[in-house]
């Protein structure tokens, strides 16, 4: 069995390429590729899942806090700030 030439690659991505959009162009067709504008608003995780990705009723841990103080101030905020607020 030989090695495939550049030629025979590029069949076979222009096979998957095409099949990729038939199959994409099938399924918009029957059920569409995108949920309603109103279920992304929502929030996916509701409105497809039936549950929350967040619960914002109860106090974010010591350690959440300080990692969303590190992420929101990026390398302006010293190391020493970021340890003392997760308590190191």
């Amino acid at each position: 069995m030989s090695e495939p030439n550049c030629h025979e690659v590029g069949i076979a991505a222009a096979l998957a390429v095409v099949g990729t959009l038939a199959i994409l162009k099938f399924v918009d067709a029957v059920m569409g590729l995108r949920v309603p504008e109103h279920h992304e608003i929502q929030g996916l995780d509701l409105s497809q899942h039936g549950e929350e990705g967040y619960d914002w009723e109860h106090p974010v841990p010591v350690a959440a806090a300080a990692f969303s103080q590190v992420a929101a101030h990026g390398s302006g905020l010293a190391r020493r700030d970021a340890q003392a607020a997760m308590g190191d």
